[in-house]
């Protein structure tokens, strides 16, 4: 599958030539730039200037596929690609992201959502689309047909607003397989969690070879298990530099996966900019491993991983009064001991309770024909204790559904505030006590808390009747594009939200002061948006 850029010596010269892969024609970068660990600054926020920064060596060196998602930063990675990846020509560039059926929520809107998306992206259609993160819970979701999930994303695929439809797993090898026997024939790539720790810790060997026989290809996350094996214990680290003295630890990682003909695109979340230069160097040529190397890294991926040393071979089922898969379970163990993830939660949430490891009674048949020796209700009641204590899935689908709100909400009034400014003079209407409706001229808007205001005097008209009847609308027009706000404007009373505003508009101190008695400032309250032109469809977003 994989093409070389460029000479065919690049597999032996060191070049900064990217290598791509052929995807139904198209070149793919066989290095894509993952958008969920992107550079942040000091209170969590993405730094949008060093992400700039990185987008532009990655673009210059090469790569055109980014990966983002609904939830990535809390909504924040979508609209960074947006605001970035629009500086370049279209074409010149592959954007993917997906659509969050995995998170736990009272609906699913799947138009509003990809709509959402589309403009957050400022983008017509994504060239690559995810079902996100299917497994053994969302997969209920993704084919229940009340939401009509897979219906709409196939009529935008046909109607060109997604070129491509894939999905991610996260679940096991029966889920996958499940997802595949049911829509096989509409996905075109599937995104797996692949590297040479979890080709055996997370069955990826058997999920790989799944994708192959249905002729579905690999993108790969998680190449290097987020950092994990980017660095590794001075015994390891020597015994890899003694076979490959001029290979960074990090990139054994991505030659693994060099190795494996079915994978078109492996995403890296990098986080800096000498992360980026690394893996693009590594991405400059292909050298996959031998036998012998595959033999000592697999080596290295035993020394880490820590649990119970199960060989499935089900002999503890037999006997299991509560018939639990213990197998399944114990490889469930040992993937939470190297690494609580919710991928693994979510599995067991998955499971009628009486299948779970709480459900085992500790009755010692399964230890006493073990032929590993393992002490099962040990690992299953040290495993329940551990899950107990995890967050559930639901509470953080909960905190990141407030957190996206939250931001999608500062992103929507700082659009309304800057556009307002710009335009310097809106129309606001209200009003009157008979019904009438009155407007005027206004010129103040301020961000304030993330709540936008206007500012007038308590004598004033306009202040009566918002008294009277707090319901307003306001259009503003700027360079061929109109805006309108809708909703309620209620006072503020703080002295704090009337001394930003003064400050914002220094002329109106000679007039106004917060102690006048007259200055008053307010903030809208149920807002809506609507931005229209004659060139696009119109807009509405909530304030």
């Amino acid at each position: 599958m994989a093409v070389v850029a460029g000479n065919s010596d690049l597999r032996i010269k060191e070049s900064f030539v990217m290598i791509y892969s052929d995807f139904h024609g198209e070149k793919l970068s066989r290095l894509g730039l993952g958008m969920m660990r992107l550079p942040t600054n000091a209170d969590g926020t993405i730094d949008e200037g060093r992400t700039a920064e990185m987008i532009d060596y990655a673009i210059k060196n090469g790569i055109n596929y980014f990966d983002t998602a609904y939830q990535y930063h809390s909504g924040e990675s979508e609209r960074i690609a947006g605001r970035i990846l629009s500086r370049y020509p279209r074409d010149s560039y592959n954007l993917a992201s997906k659509f969050p059926g995995h998170a736990i929520a009272e609906s699913y809107d799947v138009k509003g959502i990809f709509e959402e998306q589309l403009a957050k992206c400022r983008v017509d259609y994504f060239d690559f689309y995810l079902f996100h993160n299917v497994n053994e819970t969302s997969i209920k979701v993704y084919t229940d047909p009340k939401w009509g999930i897979v219906d709409y994303l196939k009529e935008q695929k046909r109607q060109g607003r997604i070129r491509h439809l894939g999905f991610s797993c996260h679940g096991l090898i029966d889920n996958l397989r499940e997802f595949l026997t049911v829509y096989g024939d509409i996905v075109e790539f599937c995104q797996i969690q692949l590297n040479y720790l979890d080709w055996t810790l997370q069955g990826a060997k058997e999920k790989y070879e799944l994708l192959k026989e249905y002729n579905i290809p690999v993108w790969i996350m998680e190449p290097v298990r987020g950092g994990k094996l980017a660095s590794l214990n001075p015994e390891d680290t020597e015994a890899l530099i003694a076979l490959r003295p001029y290979e960074k630890i990090p990139a054994w990682a991505f030659r693994f996966i060099q190795g494996l003909d079915n994978v078109a695109v492996t995403l890296s979340g990098m986080s800096d900019m000498q992360q980026l230069k690394d893996n693009i160097e590594t991405y400059s040529c292909e050298k996959p491993l031998d036998e012998k190397e595959l033999a000592t890294l697999f080596n290295v991926a035993e020394h880490m991983k820590r649990g119970a040393p199960c060989t499935a071979c089900r002999y503890c089922c037999e006997v299991c009064p509560m018939g639990l898969n213990i197998p399944r379970l114990i490889s469930a163990y040992n993937d939470f001991n190297y690494q609580p993830t919710f991928s693994v939660s979510m599995m067991i949430d998955s499971l009628p309770e009486n299948k779970r490891p709480s459900a085992c009674i500790g009755c010692g048949s399964c230890s006493a024909i073990c032929p590993q020796k393992i002490d099962v209700p040990s690992v299953m009641h040290s495993f329940a204790s551990s899950l107990e204590k995890f967050p559930s899935w639901a509470e953080e689908s909960k905190k990141r559904e407030i957190a996206q709100e939250k931001n999608r909400l500062a992103a929507a009034r700082k659009r309304v505030n800057d556009f307002l400014k710009s335009a310097e003079t809106y129309f606001l209407a209200t009003v009157d006590e008979n019904g009438e409706p009155r407007v005027r001229p206004f010129g103040t808007i301020n961000l304030f808390e993330d709540r936008l205001y206007i500012q007038t005097g308590r004598k004033k008209d306009v202040f009566r009747q918002l008294m009277n009847n707090e319901h307003f609308e306001l259009c503003a027009f700027k360079d061929g594009e109109w805006l309108r706000v809708s909703g309620r404007l209620l006072e503020d009373p703080r002295h704090e939200p009337g001394i930003a505003m003064l400050d914002a508009y220094p002329e109106l101190k000679s007039i106004y002061n917060v102690d006048d008695g007259n200055s008053v400032v307010m903030y809208i309250k149920d807002g809506t948006a609507t931005f229209s032109s004659f060139s696009k469809p119109e807009e509405k977003i909530r304030l």
